[in-house]
C-alpha cells in the first residue's frame, strides 16, 4: 500500500491567483457514450453506468496475457475527520484483509500472487485507487474477491491494531525521503482551514485508541457507488464481461454521497509570497518554485499549461536551461503542473543545483524570473 503526494517538494510560493470555482453539471442518468480510441488501438471498449450510479469501463483484448482491474473512490485524505489524520489511508489497508464473502485473512493477496499477479492501492488527497493484475484464467474469481472489498468488508478491531503498525512503518520510511519532507514543510504556507494542510499518512499517534468505529463510519459515509469508477480489462468479449461484472458491482451500496470539494481558499490572505528552507537528508541542493494557478482541468482539450511547461523546460539554445547550464549552475531543470484540489493547481519549476549553483542561488532565481518576464 502507499500514500501518494503531490509534487510540491521544497516550496517557494511566489504568487497567488484568484480562486476560480469550476462546478461541473451533474447528470446522474445513464448515458450511452462512445469511447474514442486511437486508430491503432485494436482493443474494444464499452462504457456503462450501473443502476447504483457506479461508472464502468470494460476493455476487451483477445490477445492479452494479463487481466487487470482498477477501482477509484472519489474520497481521500481531504475527507478525513479533523481528529483522525491518516484515516483514509488506514481504511485502504483494511479493505484488503477480509470480507464476509471471503473471510480468510489476506486471502485476496494470496489468491492474486498464487495466480501470477500483483495488487496495490494508494490514497491521494481527493481519491483512493485500488488495482490488481492476474492471469486471465483467474480473473473472474479475482474480480469477485476484489468487488467484495466494497460490498461487505470486515473491518475488525483485531486486524486494525495490526495494520496500524504497517501504516506507521510507511510514515517512518517517508521521514527520510527528501521529497516528502519538502512537501510537508510546504504545508506551512497553506490555509490552516484547508484540508490539504493536514498530515495525511497516519501514524501510531494519529490512529491511537479504538479506531474501528471511525473506520466503519468513514466507509459507510464515503464509500458510495455514485463516487466510484471501475476499469476492467480481460481477454473475454465485452458481452461476456458485462454479463458478470454488472450484477457483481451493482451490489455496491449507493448512498448518494455526491462530490465533496474543499470550499476554503488554498492560501490565506497575505500568506504569499513565502520562502521556505528545508534541510535535506541527501547531498545536493535544489530550488523549487510553486505558483498557485486556477484549476487546469477545464482546459484539458488545449492544455495551455503544457505549452508553458515546455517553454520553461526546453533545453535548446536560447533557453533558460541552456543559459543556466552554460554557467555551470544546474544539473537539471523541470517544469509542470499538478492538480491540488478541484479549484486549484500548482505550476512548479524545480532546478537541481551544482555546488556552484548553490553559491549562486540568487542569480539562478533572477534568471528564472527574467525568463518569465520575457515570456
Amino acid at each position: 500500500m502507499s500514500f501518494r503526494i503531490l509534487g510540491l517538494s521544497i516550496a517557494l510560493c511566489l504568487s497567488a491567483c484568484s480562486q476560480t470555482q469550476v462546478v461541473p453539471e451533474q447528470d446522474n442518468a445513464p448515458q450511452a457514450i462512445e469511447v474514442r480510441k486511437s486508430p491503432n488501438d485494436d482493443r474494444d471498449y464499452r462504457y456503462l453506468v450501473l443502476d447504483n450510479k457506479l461508472q464502468v469501463l470494460l476493455v476487451s483484448d483477445a490477445t492479452t496475457d494479463r487481466a487487470a482491474a482498477s477501482l477509484v473512490v472519489n474520497r481521500g485524505s481531504f475527507h478525513e475527520p479533523q481528529n483522525r489524520p491518516g484515516l483514509a489511508h488506514f481504511l485502504e489497508h483494511m479493505l484488503f484483509i477480509q470480507t464476509e464473502t471471503y473471510p480468510e485473512v489476506d486471502g485476496f493477496q494470496a489468491y492474486v500472487t498464487g495466480n501470477g499477479g500483483s495488487s496495490n492501492a494508494y490514497t491521494a488527497l481527493d481519491h483512493t485507487n485500488y488495482f490488481f493484475d492476474i492471469q486471465p484464467s483467474a480473473f473472474r474469481e479475482g474480480v469477485d474477491r476484489f468487488a467484495h472489498f466494497f460490498i461487505d468488508p470486515i473491518i475488525s478491531d483485531e486486524y486494525a491494531q495490526r495494520e496500524k503498525n504497517a501504516v506507521h512503518s510507511e510514515y517512518q520510511m517517508q521521514i527520510k525521503e527528501d521529497g516528502w519532507r519538502g512537501y510537508m514543510v510546504s504545508k506551512q504556507t497553506l490555509n490552516p482551514a484547508h484540508p490539504g494542510a493536514k498530515f495525511t499518512i497516519g501514524s501510531l499517534s494519529t490512529l491511537a485508541g479504538d479506531i474501528q468505529a471511525d473506520l466503519v463510519k468513514f466507509f459507510e459515509e464515503h464509500y458510495s457507488a455514485d463516487q466510484m469508477a471501475l476499469v476492467a480489462l480481460s481477454n473475454e468479449s465485452l458481452d461476456e464481461l458485462e454479463a458478470w461484472i454488472v450484477p457483481l458491482f451493482s451490489q455496491i451500496a449507493n448512498r448518494d454521497a455526491g462530490p465533496i470539494y474543499p470550499e476554503v481558499p488554498l492560501y490565506g490572505k497575505g500568506a504569499l509570497p513565502a520562502r521556505l528552507e528545508v534541510k535535506k537528508e541527501k547531498a545536493g541542493a535544489e530550488l523549487s518554485f510553486d505558483f498557485p494557478v486556477p484549476s487546469v482541468r477545464p482546459h484539458y482539450r488545449n492544455k495551455p499549461q503544457q505549452y508553458l511547461a515546455n517553454l520553461l523546460g526546453h533545453e535548446g539554445e536560447g533557453s533558460l536551461h541552456h543559459y543556466l547550464n552554460n554557467q555551470g549552475w544546474i544539473e537539471s531543470l523541470s517544469a509542470g503542473v499538478s492538480d491540488f484540489d478541484h479549484n486549484n493547481s500548482i505550476f512548479n519549476v524545480t532546478v537541481r543545483l551544482t555546488p556552484a549553483g548553490e553559491a549562486a542561488e540568487e542569480a539562478v532565481s533572477s534568471a528564472l524570473f527574467g525568463y518569465l518576464d520575457m515570456l
